[in-house]
């Protein structure tokens, strides 16, 4: 375990930590239970996030007191452009029993642009609202197809170029683009992968659900 955090929510103690096994980095998880200050005895433990990117996550609290925490996502950057990894968009932490959720801070929405009634997106930064039992949802830019979301009941199959996931998820997903960034959370965690955007522009279609998306500002 590397760098845990403490936390209290909703009166049971959390411990966020990353997970690591002979130097190789895998996610972030987490445990419930309760900190006398010494010592943490853990009742349940969970996973938050998925894919090979999120990982490190900082906890902060934000202007209202409200627990926050934020990602470092790995395997992204421009080495001849002089950068290497990104920071997530803030998530704010809840608890549903024995289930820690990350939700994209209220703030992410307020650098929401007019609704994109078409789906389509100028610039490639994007905010996505996705709300169905099953059902596909492809992410296109500059005509080429970025990243497909197959949904299923319980979890999704996340193709982004030749790289495929399966990761758990709940009904409503909401997905983040910037730039070459993908960011897909639930009440189920919280999962990143790297795209390549062809174009200066996102199209965004689905074969059920609801959907509703906005530019990023």
């Amino acid at each position: 375990w590397e760098c845990p955090q403490f936390v209290t929510l909703n009166g049971s103690d959390v411990m966020i930590s990353s997970v690591w096994d002979a130097d190789v980095l895998h996610y972030a998880g987490y445990a419930v239970g309760g900190f006398d200050g010494d010592r943490f005895r853990a009742e349940a433990w969970g996973r938050l996030t998925y894919g090979d990117g999120l990982y490190a996550p900082s906890l902060f609290f934000d202007a209202e007191g409200a627990p926050c925490v934020q990602f470092w996502i790995r395997g992204v950057g421009d080495h001849d452009a002089g950068w290497e990894g990104a920071h997530s968009v803030p998530y704010r932490l809840g608890r549903e029993g024995s289930v820690l959720t990350a939700t994209p801070h209220p703030d992410v929405a307020r650098h929401r642009g007019p609704l994109a009634l078409d789906g389509r997106v100028a610039g490639l930064a994007a905010d996505i609202e996705w709300s169905t039992t099953d059902g596909r949802l492809t992410v296109s830019s500059g005509g080429a197809e970025v990243a497909v979301v197959d949904k299923r009941d319980t979890d999704a199959v996340v193709r982004v170029g030749d790289r495929v996931w399966t990761v758990p998820v709940g009904t409503a997903v909401r997905i983040i683009l910037d730039g070459p960034v993908l960011e897909m959370s639930s009440s189920a965690g919280v999962f990143t992968a790297v795209l390549a955007p062809a174009g200066d522009d996102l199209h965004v279609e689905t074969t059920a659900g609801a959907v509703v998306g906005y530019p990023l500002r």
